[in-house]
Formats: structure tokens, C-alpha cells, sequence
């Protein structure tokens, strides 16, 4: 499981000419949490052949798809030559504004949930949350957090978080859009946006960091110290909530170590339990479940004047929403890996394009990044790459976030100049 991605890895830096490239990340992330799941940690169960056969299939083929398309780029440029326009700058402005009407949508859902956090479980609170109308007034509102509300708070870490490491002036940016995270987690009592910080600061390091030789090292400094006092705050926050939703008299490095292991390996548990489950009687959506934003929106439109229509993502809710049993009396839903996903769009065939396909995207990504390291490309690396790695958890598209936030990513920033 760990040859694979480290083989590829080989291939990779021939071919890139450096470690810092996509396959690297991406398959030696996956192969490495699909190999501790092999250990049956904490009493868990251990994947079927066939299951770690899936894993592999996605691990080489995300590769070849990347190793296709990448290449060595040279860039000659100081980054202080790639500079915001005027146009560019306003729009980031109205990000940051925007980042305030957030706050205030939120304060009073906030002030809602903290009488139901202090008085229920945890569990069944996330589950009234995202199943009931405990937190939301309606599913309709649920929509409208999913579509508006959560990608302005994600393309404003993602942006505050890369223009720092560029060196711009998004630190208000940040602050703001990391204050809205907060609020977020808390009235969900979700974990998702400290996760996404930890991985948007070490991609954006790590990546921008890759062209070192054209960034000031007055940036390079400064970009230590956030990762210094960022990071750590991250984890810190995700220990902190894991510890809440424990509701187990366990010592806190416990439940941290128990998090950890859960998370990360739990869904190629539920994977192995699905493709058992799902291979006596297939049923295939063909693309609507990889595409679901798409699917979202086209199934809303027919519904105007067929109401008989339901999403695909009502049809396959009916395999992660109930809990399972991984072992030891744990329990686990929601998270499949995208495996899951492409699998129910055609079997190991989709799982096969579909990988190849991600790997192709990050690929032209890549190289867009490594020839022109400004705001646009780095954040759009940076974002695909972050949703290929957590893929072994869930297929992000599953919501209309990523795809608003892609949509928002080319409207804000597409428009740079070279300076004379």
C-alpha cells in the first residue's frame, strides 16, 4: 500500500523535477492512512482485498492522470513583478464585506443553537442540525447556507490565507473569514473548517514555498510564523471540539489519538461495508453522483414542472445516513471516500475515469501554478489538491460549496498585470 504511492512519487519527480507536485501529496496521503487501516487500530475492522483494490485503482489512476499533463516549469519572475489590479483589489473589498454580512447571518443562529448544545448530546444535536429544522428553519435555508453562506466563509480563508503567503494584504481578510469559520463550528459543533484551515496553511506553504527563489524572504519569514502560531491553534480547536462531542470520561490525548485513527480510517471501513452491501443488487447513476452540484441545479429546474423528480442525492442518502458498526462498539456515518461516489456512477469503470479525470484537472492546475504563481492559480491549486487528499474522507462535490467557490474563485481573481 505504501510502495504504490512511493513508486509514484519516483515517477513524479522525474517528471516534475521536484517533490513538491500533486502525486506526492495526494497518493502518499492516501496510500499512507489506507495502510494504518490495515492495523485494525483501536479494535477497528480491517478492509476486504477487493476494498484496498478500489483504493489502489484510485491511488494509480489520480496519478497517471496527473503524470500525464505535469511538467518542469522554470519561473524567472520576481513575484513582486505579478501584482493585483485596481479591478481585482475592489472585488477582494467586497470579499471582505461580505465577510461581515456573514457575521451577522450567523450571530443569530449562534445565539439559537447555544440553549439546544448546552441542553442535548452532542450526536443527537449534529443529527437534529443536519437532519431536522433544530438549527435551520427549513431545508430551503440549509440550501442557501450551502450555496452563499459557506463559500464566501472557504474562498475567504482560502484567499486571506494564500495573498498572505504571497505576500498581499489579506490579513483582515483572514481574520474575518476564520471569525465566521468559528462561529460556523460552533453552532454545528462541526470540526471541517479547522481541518480546512490546517490544510489551506500547509498546501499554501508548502506549494508556494516551492518557488522560494522569486519570493522576497521577508515573505518566506513571515509565512513561518503564521504557519508557527496558525497550526497549532488549528489542532488545538479540533481536539478541543472532538473532546466536547466525546461525551466519554477519556484523557484528552485519548480522544485526540481516537480522532485521529476514526476519521482518517473509518471511511475505508464503511467503503469495504457498501461495495459488500452494494454488489448483490448494483443500481448506477452515471455521473450524477460525481457531478451532484450539476445534478442539484438540473433536477430544480425539471421539478418546476415535474415534481416527481428527486435528486440524486435524496436516492443515495439511504446508504451513509444511518450509523454503522466499524468495531470495537464504535460507529460511524456520513464519510466513504469518493470511492463511494464514482462507484455508484458505473462500478470499477467510473472509479477508473473519474480518477483519471481528478488527476488530469489537478494536473493542468499544476502547471498553471508552476509557470505563473499568482493568487489565482496558487488558490485554485491549492483548493483541488485539498479536495483530492480529503477525498479519503468524502467527495466534496456531494455539496454546492466547492463548485460555488470555484465559481467565485474565477469571478474575484482572473485579472493580473505584469508590471512595466
Amino acid at each position: 500500500m505504501i510502495l504504490i504511492p512511493i513508486v509514484l512519487t519516483i515517477f513524479s519527480k522525474f517528471k516534475t523535477g521536484t517533490l513538491k507536485n500533486p502525486i506526492f501529496l495526494v497518493s502518499l496521503w492516501w496510500g499512507i492512512w489506507a495502510f494504518l487501516s490495515s492495523f485494525g487500530l483501536l479494535g477497528l475492522y480491517v478492509p476486504r482485498t477487493r476494498t484496498y483494490g478500489l483504493i489502489i485503482t484510485f491511488i494509480i489512476f489520480f496519478s497517471l492522470g496527473a503524470l500525464f499533463l505535469v511538467k518542469k516549469f522554470e519561473v524567472t519572475k520576481s513575484i513582486e513583478e505579478i501584482y493585483l489590479s485596481t479591478t481585482t483589489k475592489k472585488k477582494l473589498k467586497v470579499l471582505f464585506y461580505l465577510q461581515f454580512i456573514v457575521l451577522i447571518i450567523l450571530i443569530p443562529y449562534l445565539i439559537k443553537s447555544i440553549p439546544n448544545i448546552l441542553s442535548m448530546d452532542s450526536s443527537k444535536y449534529r443529527l437534529a442540525v443536519f437532519n431536522g429544522n433544530i438549527l435551520y428553519q427549513s431545508s430551503n435555508i440549509r440550501i442557501l447556507f450551502d450555496l452563499l453562506v459557506e463559500p464566501i466563509i472557504n474562498i475567504g480563508l482560502l484567499l486571506g490565507i494564500v495573498g498572505l503567503f504571497l505576500g498581499y494584504k489579506t490579513k483582515k481578510l483572514l481574520i474575518l473569514s476564520i471569525l465566521n469559520a468559528i462561529v460556523f463550528s460552533v453552532m454545528t459543533l462541526g470540526r471541517w473548517y479547522f481541518l480546512r484551515i490546517f490544510f489551506f496553511l500547509v498546501l499554501g506553504y508548502f506549494f508556494i514555498s516551492k518557488h522560494k527563489k522569486i519570493i522576497p524572504k521577508n515573505i518566506l519569514k513571515k509565512n513561518k510564523k503564521i504557519l508557527a502560531i496558525v497550526i497549532p491553534i488549528s489542532i488545538f480547536a479540533m481536539i478541543i471540539m472532538s473532546f466536547i462531542r466525546s461525551e466519554q470520561d477519556k484523557p484528552i490525548f485519548f480522544i485526540a489519538y481516537e480522532y485521529v485513527i476514526r476519521y482518517f480510517t473509518a471511511p475505508f471501513i464503511a467503503l469495504d461495508q457498501f461495495i459488500k452491501n452494494f454488489s448483490y443488487e448494483p443500481n448506477y447513476y452515471f455521473g450524477r453522483v460525481t457531478f451532484t452540484p450539476l445534478d442539484t441545479i438540473l433536477v430544480y429546474i425539471i421539478r418546476i414542472f415535474d415534481e416527481s423528480v428527486v435528486n440524486v442525492t435524496e436516492r443515495i442518502s439511504v446508504y451513509t445516513q444511518d450509523f454503522i458498526h466499524i468495531g470495537n462498539g464504535y460507529m460511524h456515518n456520513g464519510f466513504y471516500t469518493v470511492i463511494y461516489n464514482f462507484y455508484l456512477d458505473g462500478g470499477l469503470i467510473a472509479v477508473i475515469i473519474f480518477s483519471f479525470l481528478l488527476g488530469v484537472i489537478v494536473g493542468i492546475a499544476f502547471n498553471k501554478f508552476s509557470r505563473n504563481p499568482n493568487l489565482f492559480t496558487s488558490s485554485l491549486l491549492i483548493l483541488l489538491i485539498y479536495i483530492s487528499m480529503i477525498a479519503s474522507l468524502r467527495w466534496e462535490f456531494i455539496k454546492m460549496w466547492p463548485f460555488t467557490t470555484i465559481l467565485l474563485l474565477f469571478t474575484l481573481i482572473t485579472n493580473f498585470k505584469l508590471k512595466a
